[in-house]
């Protein structure tokens, strides 16, 4: 059976990661199964946090609802029944709608959590200016359309520059498989483009159509490279000494609205955007970063439409841009 999720349950559960990044022993994992004890069946639980507290393994589970209605008994009877079967230490149950008052007295009696999530509160921020209300998602989408090798010269053989076809075989030199041409080609413009991502993706805009990128590979390689080529009508490996590969690239620059709320004591902002080929949401505690940030900056989730290439940058508005 699928793993069941919603944007809801997702928003969740990506906060927990972000509260848990650089946590030593933390796991977070959406849709995890843990196991009935009594008829050793793998139930689903819609976050579960795995960690350590002096030395003994402690699983948070937390369950989630975004239902229109405050939720009532039924559901804490339902959810407590089924955890005191499961190798869980903590429950939480987290409502967006919130609880009925008979529901809260129940849970506090079993000792099970509840949370709502809400609005922030008054006099959180100075300045609500300061606050992210959007980001901008730029993605690069590369295809290779193009790629040559140089080949050592040999005693055989001159050196030479060859074109490679998606299909063309590339070789280690024990006779092992690297991969396609293509597939080649894909990571060297993948890597090309990570190391040019700042300068590439700072100042566009996304009216920029396509643009041309060329990478580069040459010795020293951990892996060298080889192709085979008849000799003498024979197939032998020649080394390739360089690996030239162009690629045609479109930006794409799509507005990320944020919301913010507070769940617990925790604040934080979360927003969903789309591009042709992907949809990105976002769940970070750091809601006045005003600067360009990398991974590492909050939890993000991606969940992608289609195969595609090309690295992507979430970058807060300048000052006077977004909303």
């Amino acid at each position: 059976m699928p793993a069941r999720t919603n944007p809801f349950q997702e928003t969740i559960a990506l906060l927990q990661q972000a509260l848990a990044e650089g946590a030593e022993g933390t796991r977070v994992e959406e849709s995890a199964m843990l196991t009935d004890r009594i008829t050793q069946t793998a139930r689903e639980v819609d976050v579960c946090i795995f960690t350590r507290v002096a030395g003994h393994e402690v699983t948070v589970s937390i369950e989630c609802r975004d239902w229109k209605r405050p939720q009532d008994v039924s559901w804490v009877e339902q959810e407590y029944a089924k955890h005191l079967r499961l190798p869980t230490n903590v429950l939480v149950l987290v409502s967006s709608s919130g609880f009925t008052q008979e529901a809260l007295a129940l849970a506090s009696s079993h000792g099970v959590a509840t949370l709502v999530p809400g609005p922030l509160p008054k006099g959180f921020a100075h300045n609500l200016d300061e606050l992210i209300n959007t980001l901008w998602l730029k993605t690069i989408n590369a295809t290779p359309v193009s790629a040559s090798a140089t080949l050592e010269a040999t005693d055989d053989a001159e050196k030479e520059v060859v074109a490679l076809t998606e299909d063309t075989e590339m070789w280690s030199a024990d006779g092992s498989s690297l991969g396609s041409a293509r597939e080649q080609s894909c990571a060297l413009i993948s890597h090309a483009l990570n190391e040019q991502i700042d300068e590439v993706l700072r100042d566009a805009t996304g009216a920029e159509t396509t643009m041309n990128v060329e990478a580069v590979a040459g010795p020293p390689h951990p892996n060298d490279r080889y192709i085979k080529v008849v000799v003498n009508g024979k197939p032998v490996l020649r080394r390739v000494t360089r690996l030239d590969v162009l690629a045609r690239t479109r930006v794409e620059v799509v507005p990320m609205p944020m919301s913010h709320a507070v769940l617990g004591e925790t604040a934080y902002a979360h927003g969903t955007a789309r591009t042709s080929t992907h949809e990105f949401q976002l769940v970070t505690t750091n809601l006045e970063q005003r600067a360009e940030h990398g991974p590492g900056w909050g939890a993000t989730r991606i969940k992608p439409l289609k195969r595609t290439s090309g690295p992507s940058r979430l970058q807060a508005p300048e000052d006077g841009e977004g909303s």
